[in-house]
């Protein structure tokens, strides 16, 4: 006794499948089109949607601040806290890669990380042979002098990691490197 259900024949199925079967799916597809295409011709010919395109743009309101409700965007400089100790626990150098969306968050999450650990944060180095091939550097990309200035209140930052003068000779600091995950 066989199982009910869709068997083979002469290698061929017995059943639902087949050219029946293609026809009804093409057949779904097209009234769904059909039905796509009706109402985004009923949704144009709207007046309320017409109105909407044909109004003109006051590019006083495009780029005039939001209304804010009293909030503080997170970034904004905040003069009251002290500035950073003067006795750190190091230096903190970063290596930031991907494109610039990757750069500007490394560059951040450095910026918090040298704060949270009190630490003296070097410019960073910005990797530019992986993704951009462009070798302009953290100088040639940011203004330095801004950057230091504007983040004073919140980390110390080198443009260097200054030499270690033990006996007469000039020796850079060691650092411990760790890959990002």
């Amino acid at each position: 006794m066989r199982r009910p259900g869709l068997h083979r024949q002469n290698g061929r199925h017995i059943g639902g499948s087949g050219f029946k079967g293609m026809v009804a799916k093409l057949s779904i597809a097209a009234i769904v089109l059909l039905i796509c295409t009706f109402s985004l011709f009923y949704s144009s010919s709207n007046e309320n949607v017409q109105s909407i395109f044909r109004s003109e743009i006051r590019l006083e309101e495009l780029w005039s601040n939001a209304d804010s409700s009293g909030w503080r965007p997170s970034s904004s400089p905040r003069s009251h806290w002290p500035p950073p100790p003067s006795k750190n626990n190091g230096y903190l150098r970063v290596r930031c890669n991907g494109g610039l969306n990757q750069q500007r968050t490394a560059i951040s999450n450095a910026v918090l990380a040298a704060r949270i650990m009190n630490a003296t944060l070097v410019l960073p180095e910005l990797d530019a042979n992986s993704f951009w091939h462009d070798d302009s550097g953290f100088h040639g990309i940011y203004d330095v002098e801004h950057f230091i200035r504007t983040l004073r209140f919140d980390v110390k930052i080198v443009e260097s990691i200054p030499e270690n003068e033990k006996s007469g000779k000039k020796k850079k600091l060691k650092a411990f490197q760790i890959r990002p995950p």
